[in-house]
């Protein structure tokens, strides 16, 4: 929607800076927000990449286009345990550096051992939002030639209806890739949680496939809980 002068508005979620030295001196306070309390270093740096690509980016062009993409994150996190996934690499803004096996789309997607694309995140009890501009969510897994889910690829998007269940099938080739050429090579050492013996009903928007059925997801994941500290502008969970 354009301005009375003629302009695009400046997305929701865009910063603004008078100069440089303002805009360094909000990436040194939000990367110092970021890092503190957080044991997780890969995650952090990836951070901390994240919120100096964004802010100088948002210093050069004052329109913010980089801040109103329809696709708005795209990362892998991988298991560093059967009960945790951990964030990996990501192109976007700042992200949850830890989710438990279970919780969020992501959780659940490992749980039970099932890819999702979910065309309104908003109608997913649980969700993780991160980003309050996302709409819609695909999440693939990552597993080795033996079957092993050694992590996933979770990809956003600002528009809802954006991912459907033709994402998947492409996105499991990329993601089998993935799995077949670093086989033996990511963090777990030890086998996938199991799925769960209980089949339970989900009314959220899922990708058929195999694993669960659409109608076996959970009722209500527990609220998330991030293990960095809270990041002031983008990618953290609403109130």
């Amino acid at each position: 929607m354009g301005g009375d002068d003629g302009h695009s508005a400046v997305p929701v979620g865009c910063p603004t800076f008078a100069s440089r030295a303002e805009c360094y001196a909000a990436c040194l306070e939000e990367s110092k927000a970021l890092v503190s309390g957080s044991s997780e270093l890969y995650g952090s740096l990836c951070n901390v990449a994240s919120v100096l690509f964004y802010n100088l980016n948002a210093l050069a062009n004052a329109g913010g286009a980089l801040h109103a993409l329809d696709v708005n994150w795209v990362g892998f996190y991988l298991l560093h345990s059967p009960q945790e996934l951990l964030l990996g690499p990501f192109q976007g803004k700042v992200a949850c550096q830890r989710i438990k096996v279970g919780k969020g789309v992501c959780g659940t997607s490992v749980l039970f051992k099932k890819n999702q694309a979910v065309p309104d995140v908003h109608a997913v009890p649980g969700h993780i939002a991160c980003d309050a501009g996302s709409e819609s969510e695909v999440v693939v897994l990552v597993r080795e030639p033996s079957g092993r889910i050694v992590g996933l690829l979770d990809i956003d998007s600002t528009k809802k209806g954006f991912f459907s269940d033709a994402d998947i099938a492409p996105l499991e080739a990329v993601c089998a890739h993935l799995g077949a050429t670093f086989d033996g090579k990511f963090p777990l050492a030890a086998a996938a949680p199991p799925m769960a013996a209980t089949a339970m009903k989900h009314p959220g928007a899922v990708a058929p496939g195999a694993g669960l059925t659409a109608t076996q997801l959970p009722t209500k994941v527990p609220a998330f809980h991030v293990g960095a500290a809270p990041h002031p502008a983008a990618r953290q969970p609403a109130p």
